[in-house]
């Protein structure tokens, strides 16, 4: 997986989900590293800044400089 974003924001999302005990963004992440190793289309996922404070954008990029899925994990504060 490839952090396009800063590790100052990455380490403040993860570390928000821990804080409010909430285990799905890992396991969004573990799935997401599980689509880099389709034997059948291999990819590389990007995770990048999105706006929201607690939130990533991912896309999936193909050895040939294709992209293919692109979407967003997005939290939010109460």
């Amino acid at each position: 997986m490839k952090i396009m974003c800063t590790q100052e924001h990455y380490d403040k999302v993860v570390q928000y989900a821990k804080s409010i005990n909430d285990k799905t963004l890992e396991k969004c992440l573990e799935r997401l590293k599980q689509w880099e190793k389709n034997r059948n289309c291999p990819c590389e996922i990007e995770l990048y800044f999105d706006h929201a404070p607690y939130s990533f954008g991912f896309c999936e990029r193909y050895p040939d400089g294709r992209t293919g899925i692109v979407g967003g994990l997005l939290y939010h504060d109460h």
